[in-house]
Formats: structure tokens, sequence, C-alpha cells
């Protein structure tokens, strides 16, 4: 992010803090991650070819289309809440530089489903479970509120035929646009280090990729300090008031600190539009599949598992669409992306996928040789450990293990099979000898239907 304060980017932007930040934050909705439908997929019939579509640069290419908005920030009143209800005048803010209308809109609303409404697949809309986890679903609860910015609530109407009524909101009135050339030099040159095997283009892929993040950090009501015996007296005698908790441990002093958090401020408007906009990009190309009935089978994010034979049917109707090139390796565009040691992959031709981040694709490298890999995925548990379980049990069959637990059977894992495990506890480090994880996946109530 200091590469783009330093280059202007954030020229005329004002930096936000408390209530204004707290509203703000309500706005940040990380990347879709789920199965189809939120069930598990099984795909192992004959001639299977799956391939993971993955976006170029997904955040960065967001961010070249788009722009941060400038100025203070103002609420709605009442007239500007019953203009923008209508959709017709909501639609009339864009991206571009030849906006009918600048304004960029932070919005609370409530939303309805109506007889227009169209169920998808990969939904749109968004609540936090009871367990913390974020979870997109057609059947969302019509009595809360929610929060999108222009950008979101547009894709919740063109793509779900979803109304919504607005509640209140602020907006930003003026805009600037010295993103869209800053990232697309920066990623221009990471694309000409890469060709030299220059490894200085990690670093501008992680800056490419870090900037969204830190404008959308969350307020830190603390912070830990570890001092010595002297340090510790001298922060007693100038912040007492502040200190919240002190341990003693290894001669030294553990102080959590309480911070003031009205000094905390930063650019959430920012972040929360790189986030929308690069929904937006996935949201064109898995709706535009599905409108064609072109079956996607999971979604992290920024990539996307899809029929091989889909990709050039996909390919022509998003060009009539949009009137862009889908595949491709500049930023905007996708490709194919599964990748092994063992080689070029051609496709997965056999997959199991039970839930968001546990998933498993054999990969054929060369079928005529029987040359194949595993993609594997499990939250929580270990490459080598999954490895020990499927070897032990499974004759050395990923695909096995995970129809396994496809059939809401649980299996233990060994954490420690491969690799030492650490536990810290009392500000001191140990080796665990065991650490089993059981997993199961009993099926929800979507999936008893089927």
């Amino acid at each position: 992010m200091d590469v783009q304060y330093k280059l202007g980017c954030f020229n005329g932007c004002y930096k936000v803090s408390g209530l204004l930040r707290h509203f703000l934050q309500q706005f940040v909705i990380g990347g879709r991650c789920m199965t189809q439908s939120n069930r598990r997929v099984l795909k192992t019939e004959p001639n299977t070819q799956i391939v993971d579509f993955d976006a170029v640069s997904l955040y960065p290419s967001a961010m070249r289309v788009m722009y941060y908005p400038t100025g203070p920030a103002s609420s709605l009143n009442a007239e500007q809440i019953a203009f923008y209800n209508n959709p017709s005048n909501l639609f009339n803010i864009t991206l571009e530089q030849d906006s009918p209308d600048q304004k960029t809109l932070y919005l609370e609303v409530k939303l309805k489903r109506n007889q227009q409404f169209i169920p998808r697949q990969f939904p749109l809309v968004s609540t936090i479970d009871d367990d913390g986890v974020r979870q997109f679903a057609n059947n969302f609860d019509e009595s809360i509120s929610y929060f999108y910015d222009q950008v979101s609530l547009q894709d919740l109407v063109e793509f779900q035929h979803i109304e919504y009524q607005i509640v209140s909101g602020v907006y930003f009135q003026e805009r600037n646009y010295t993103i869209r050339d800053v990232v697309q030099q920066m990623f221009n040159k990471r694309v000409e280090l890469k060709k030299q095997e220059n490894p200085a283009q990690i670093i501008y892929k992680l800056m490419l990729n870090s900037a969204y993040g830190k404008m959308i950090e969350k307020i830190h009501p603390s912070k830990t300090l570890v001092l010595d015996k002297l340090e510790f007296y001298k922060l007693v005698l100038k912040q007492s008031s502040n200190i919240d908790n002190v341990e003693q441990t290894g001669g030294k002093y553990v102080v959590t600190l309480k911070q003031e958090i009205s000094d905390q401020s930063t650019f959430t408007f920012g972040g929360v539009l790189v986030l929308s906009v690069s929904k937006r990009i996935m949201n064109q190309v898995m709706c535009t599949a599905e409108d064609n009935k072109l079956d996607i089978y999971y979604q992290d994010t920024d990539s996307m598992q899809i029929d091989k034979a889909s990709l050039d049917i996909l390919e022509t109707i998003y060009q009539t669409k949009y009137n862009r090139k889908l595949v491709g390796s500049s930023m905007g565009q996708f490709h194919s992306d599964f990748q092994s040691k063992l080689g070029k992959v051609q496709y997965a031709d056999q997959a199991v996928y039970i839930s968001k981040k546990v998933y498993c694709a054999r990969l054929v490298i060369d079928a005529s040789k029987h040359i194949y890999d595993y993609h594997v995925r499990m939250k929580g548990v270990s490459d080598g450990a999954i490895s020990v379980q499927a070897d032990n049990n499974f004759q050395g069959d990923f695909i096995k293990l995970y129809q396994y637990l496809y059939i809401a059977k649980p299996i233990k894992f060994d954490l420690c099979a491969t690799k030492p495990i650490f536990e810290y506890k009392g500000y001191q480090v140990f080796t665990k000898g065991s650490f089993i994880r059981q997993l199961q996946f009993p099926l929800k109530d979507n999936e008893k239907k089927q």
C-alpha cells in the first residue's frame, strides 16, 4: 500500500476512523468459497475432464478497472435514499471515468426475494453462521440488514434479481483513477521479471496482492509487548492506565497494552471496493456459465473447477456478452491452473468435493503411461498426514479416501505422521508426540434430499 500511496493513488482520499470505520468494516466480504449449491459432488464417471479455471491476478485485475473514492464521506439523506431505491438510478453509477453519476455508495439495505428471483448454484448473498463461518446461500434472512457498496448491490440485482430497500448509507462524491495505471505498470514489470526468471517478481506479486488487505485491516484494541525489567518500569511510569495485563516469564514481562481505537485510521472504503469488483469479475464468468447450463463444481475465491469441454462454449458466449477475451494471461482473463511436479497437467479425470477447503482431484499427466498425481485440500490436515492415511488404508488412492469421507464416514489423521507439531504453552515450546484429528462430514439437510 505504501507504493500506491507514494505514487498518488490515494491523493484526495481521507482515511477513516472511529464510527465511520466501524460502519464501513461491515462491508468487508471476502471471496466466495463453496461447493456447487453447498452440496458434496462426486465426479468419477468415465470421460470426466475437469480443469481449474483460475483468474489471472484477481485483486490487481479489480484495481485495474476501478478507482479509489475521494473527498469526505457524507450521509445519504431521505431524498437520496428514495432516489437510489430506484435500480435505474443505482445503475447510473459505473466504474468508468465518464460515469453519469460519480458517487460511490456504501449502503445498509434490506433484501427481498420476488417472483423474478434467480436461485444460483453459487449465490451472491452471504451471512455469518453460528460457527463464525461465512456462508453463501439463496435462502437469506429478509428481516436483517446487509451491507453493500453499489457494485455488489448492482450484482445482486443483475444476477439474482433481488429487490432491495435502502435503510441508511454514506457516499463519496469524487474519484481518483491513478490506481489503474500504477497496477498495470507493476503487473507488466512482474511479467518482465518472470520471463527473466528473476526472483524479484515475487516481490511485485506480493505488493500487488497485499495492498487491498492493509486497507481493510481490523481495529486492534490492544498490543502485546515483551520487555525487560527496566523497560517495563518505564512503561508503568508513562502508561500505567493503559496496561491491561502483565505476565512474567523467562525474566521478561509480557504486557498487554490497550490502544486508542480512535487513533487507528485506514482506507477501508478502498479495500471494500476491491473485494466487490473482484467478486464481479468472478460473477460475470460463473453466472454466464450457469445461465448456459455449464456445470461448475467448486469455487475458491479466484478459481473455479469446471468441465474442460465447457471452456470453448463459455469463451464464445462471454466474448459476445461482455466484448472481452476470456482466456489468456493478462489481468481480467482466466487460464487453466492445475499444477504438478510430475509434469504438465492435462485435466482431472476424477474429483470428490465435500465441503469448502475439502476436496480431491486426480490429475492426468500422461494417461497412456498411467502417470497421475493428486490435488488435495483438507483444511486443518496436512498433505503428509493425508498421504500416510491413504497409503495405510486406501492403497495409496486419495480418491477412495475422499469417497469414504463423502459417504459421511469418519477418518482419523495423525498430524505428526510426517513432520513435528509444536505446542505453545506458557511461553514455552513443546514437541507433540502425537496429534490425532478425526474428521467427519455428516450429510446436511439439503444433501439428504438428493
